[in-house]
């Protein structure tokens, strides 16, 4: 058998098997530690595969990982990630604890909240909270662009929101807005990147 005949076989070869072998990763979604949560982003979520992801943000061990969910018949359906971390103010804030939920080509759908979001003085989020957040997450502000830090949008003595950003952020939430804004890019960039690597 010439060596170009060898060539093409184990390209055929692999071609057939590889979506056999790349199947075998994926896991009942009843052995995922937030299998509750996929099932809530995704009703029909059957199957999920973990992704490992840096937090440079918080970096926490919690935030490392994304479950990519899939059906009953091993179609993806999307990703999720939770997230566990801090305001960023740097005093006494409470804990910000959410879920990320993104469709099967990397857009942003959804948060879900774990714990209810809070604002200023631990005020729980409103319903229009949420969805004035939803709005920034899906049409980033330009402000949000020339912060770093959530400590940026926020004036140092009164610790009301500059107004530059007042009407980017949820009212008396300007850290939590941020906050979750940076998870949700940084997440939505670590996911295309991952998605074009495996065309």
């Amino acid at each position: 058998m010439a060596r170009l005949d060898i060539i093409i076989m184990l390209k055929v070869i692999i071609l057939i098997l590889f979506p056999l072998f790349s199947s075998l990763a994926l896991e009942p979604i009843s052995q995922a530690p937030i299998k509750q949560t996929l099932k809530l982003a995704f009703k029909k979520a059957a199957y999920m595969e973990a992704i490992l992801i840096q937090d440079p943000i918080s970096k926490s061990e919690e935030n490392k990982t994304i479950y990519t969910v899939y059906s009953k018949d091993k179609k993806r359906l999307g990703l999720v990630r939770k997230i566990v971390t801090t305001t960023g103010c740097h005093s006494a804030c409470r804990a910000l604890l959410f879920v990320l939920v993104f469709d099967s080509a990397g857009k942003f759908i959804s948060i879900i909240p774990v714990e209810p979001l809070t604002k200023k003085g631990h005020a729980p989020f409103t319903t229009e909270d949420y969805f004035k957040l939803d709005q920034i997450l899906a049409n980033v502000p330009v402000s949000f662009y020339l912060a770093k830090d959530p400590n940026e949008l926020v004036d140092a003595l009164s610790g009301a929101t500059k107004k530059d950003f007042s009407t980017d952020v949820v009212p008396l939430a300007a850290y939590t807005s941020f906050r979750v804004h940076q998870y949700k890019e940084q997440t939505r960039k670590f996911i295309l990147d991952w998605l074009s690597k495996k065309k």
